[in-house]
């Protein structure tokens, strides 16, 4: 799938879920997160203070990930699956990946 095909109600769709996984993932994993969403962005804020932060970018149809250790940027495939451009990473691979590392506690989506 190419990335104009995107619509913004599909990324819409996407913050949507990711917002309702990591409050989940928090509460499964008993991790005091605070998960807060303004517009197009979902900000993470973990007990030592630090953040990750999750945000649409409509005009490239992508979902960028910004925590302590790296950025990326996903693009929806045609599999449905969200893949970082540079690494190949999947969206929710990646994600729990970084939010363990960030929480120092075992967190998954």
């Amino acid at each position: 799938m190419q990335h104009d095909e995107v619509s913004a109600s599909r990324l819409t769709q996407e913050l949507d879920w990711l917002q309702s996984a990591l409050e989940e993932a928090a509460e499964a994993g008993d991790v005091d997160l605070d998960v807060r969403r303004s517009g197009n962005v979902i900000e993470v804020e973990f007990p030592d203070r630090s953040r990750l932060v999750i945000n649409t970018q409509e005009a490239v149809s992508e979902i960028w990930v910004a925590a302590r250790t790296e950025g990326l940027h996903f693009r929806l495939e045609a599999d449905g699956r969200w893949i970082d451009s540079r690494s190949g990473r999947e969206l929710k691979a990646a994600l729990s990946e970084m939010l363990t590392l960030q929480a120092g506690s075992p967190l998954a989506i």
